[in-house]
């Protein structure tokens, strides 16, 4: 698991992120995953991944709705949460269910399986009115060969009722029945900054339904027949975050292989055009697709293995780039490769096609090749998964500044931020920044708070000592400029347990001796945050993570064998140290 570093002012700094409107909207902010059995134990019930920290916080809860590939939720614009679904009811922020919202799929009572079964967006022009956009469960797994009338709904929820734990009102509202291709609920922002478009794809066919969701509701802009004919099956779609692309990858089967669809996307009349046909007749498992922030690569798995794609090579299809296979890594199943989403700190994360503790993570999603640090099983949740991901449009996008339809006078004004986190731990004094600001910035101008400055859009800087740094980093484009501003502490700090003049923290750390992974006994309540960092003998940090709750496990292979000092601090103030023997 790769270093991060936090706010010098760990919480202050979080909230100040998510209550500033500069960096809204954070729609996407709180992941859900997990699922409940008969018999409930330390793995089951919900995970929760909170993106808005650096690194996210990853809290257990308890809870009776199962998740499998069929995922959603949804926070306001300052990432509070509101609602979540597995595309048969839905769960208000209190953890019951929402008023109206007992069944919304009205064709069956099992578990919705369907990739992207489900879909929430903000209606425009409102705060407080979400539309959710849920395919029908019933289905009939048939080979490619054969299609199946769907229906597709959309659900309204209103959050200003029942005192803000928001009321259904209006469920299960038919706006589509044909032969569709299952799942694959995607949507991009209109070329106005505002209007949302949704795509849905015919079965075994180039047609695809478009429809337009505006302040006066859902509206149908009839369908487009392209000259390919694609294959469909399992797999996902998804929208470039700058709205220019759509691709949809398909899953056949072993004797057919997988197709990747790739077509232009023009945001002003929807319209898609230029389509790439990508055919492999290799087939291993599940496919997932996703998108770099930059809008530039196209990551896309297959159970044993992810490539990247250069979206703008002439010859896309050539640009192919072999990430990662399978490393045979069991948590407790196989983690093999699955579905991608792209997060709000501009990571790309992949779930596994079985029930696992963990998610593999693309750190660097816009850097070419293997520089973007794709890394197993990086990621551990408090609990299994199955299959689930949540499923989310990119919603940072502006307007298409000159275009016809750039008619609201709305512009993209620039909203800085970053993140930043060491990956050399040769090197503790170097510091990996990236660039997370929104809104189409033209220009970057970084202050390390050194005396040095960098014009790169997501620089790596040395300092030449420890300490806490102010770093600032100013975007600007022909509409404005905006700053970013952060403390960020370089370098060692004290492994003294009684440093903060509190009582220690008293702690199990075990195995002792460890060979991959440290499991922690924490007496602290289920909301309280725990860091954990871990030191080598020299005093360079080298690994640090985060959890809320009594107990987690640190995954710790990638490091050399030896003897390590971890510290461990709770939110109260209280500390535990000790040493390690990794063997």
């Amino acid at each position: 698991m790769r270093v991060f570093l936090i706010l010098s002012i760990l919480y202050g700094g979080a909230a100040a992120l998510a209550q500033n409107p500069k960096f809204q909207p954070l729609h996407d902010n709180q992941w859900l995953f997990g699922y409940t059995t008969s018999e409930p134990n330390e793995y089951h019930g919900e995970g929760r991944v909170i993106f808005y920290t650096n690194p996210p916080v990853i809290i257990k809860k308890v809870r009776v709705m199962d998740f499998e590939e069929t995922n959603t939720s949804q926070c306001d614009a300052n990432g509070n949460l509101l609602f979540y679904t597995n595309g048969l009811y839905i769960v208000n922020a209190a953890q019951d269910t929402m008023k109206g919202g007992h069944r919304i799929n009205p064709a069956d009572d099992v578990q919705t399986i369907f990739i992207q079964g489900v879909l929430a967006l903000p209606l425009p022009e409102s705060d407080q009115v979400y539309y959710l956009f849920h395919s029908e469960s019933t289905f009939d797994p048939t080979p490619y060969a054969f299609g199946q009338v769907y229906r597709c709904f959309y659900s309204v929820i209103d959050m200003k009722n029942e005192g803000g734990l928001g009321e259904v009102v209006k469920a299960n509202n038919i706006f589509l029945k044909d032969t569709l291709c299952y799942g694959k609920l995607t949507a991009t922002k209109h070329a106005n900054g505002r209007d949302w478009w949704l795509l849905i794809p015919k079965w075994n066919s180039s047609v695809y339904f478009k429809f337009l969701l505006t302040p006066d509701g859902l509206q149908s802009y009839g369908t487009q027949m392209l000259g390919i004919k694609p294959i469909s099956n399992s797999g996902q779609a998804v929208f470039s975050p700058d709205g220019t692309k759509y691709v949809r990858y398909n899953s056949v089967g072993t004797d057919v292989g997988s197709f990747l669809d790739i077509f232009d996307f023009d945001r002003c009349t929807g319209m898609l055009s230029n389509p790439i046909n990508i055919h492999q007749t290799t087939q291993v498992g599940m496919p997932g697709a996703a998108i770099s922030p930059n809008s530039r690569y196209l990551y896309v798995s297959n159970g044993l293995w992810l490539h990247q794609y250069d979206l703008q090579a002439t010859n896309v299809a050539a640009s192919k780039v072999h990430i990662g296979t399978y490393d045979g890594y069991l948590s407790p199943s196989p983690t093999y490769f699955y579905m991608l989403q792209l997060a709000p700190n501009g990571k790309l994360y992949m779930n596994s096609a079985s029930s696992v503790t963990t998610l593999h993570v693309i750190h660097s999603p816009d850097q070419p090749g293997t520089a973007c640090r794709f890394e197993q099983h990086d990621l551990q949740l408090p609990v299994r998964n199955l299959w689930s991901l949540p499923n989310f449009p990119y919603y940072r996008l502006g307007p298409l500044d000159g275009s016809p339809c750039d008619t609201l006078g709305l512009d993209n004004l620039p909203a800085a931020h970053f993140r930043w986190e060491f990956w050399d731990t040769l090197s503790p004094l170097r510091v990996f920044f990236s660039d997370l600001s929104i809104y189409e910035p033209a220009d970057w101008h970084w202050d390390f708070g050194d005396g040095i400055t960098s014009t790169e859009r997501s620089p790596v800087h040395a300092y030449a000592s420890p300490g806490i740094y102010t770093v600032c980093l100013r975007v600007q484009n022909d509409y404005g400029a905006d700053t970013a501003c952060y403390e960020v502490t370089v370098g060692v700090t004290s492994i003294n347990p009684k440093a903060s003049g509190t009582e220690p923290l008293e702690v199990s750390v075990v195995p002792n001796p460890f060979h991959t992974v440290l499991a922690f006994a924490v007496p602290v309540e289920p909301w309280v945050r725990v860091d954990a960092r871990l030191y080598d003998l020299t005093g360079r940090e080298v690994a640090h993570t985060a959890w809320r709750g009594s107990s987690s496990d640190w995954h710790l292979g990638h490091l050399p064998q030896g003897v390590y000092l971890y510290e461990l601090i709770a939110e109260d103030g209280r500390r535990k140290a000790g040493k390690v023997l990794k063997w």
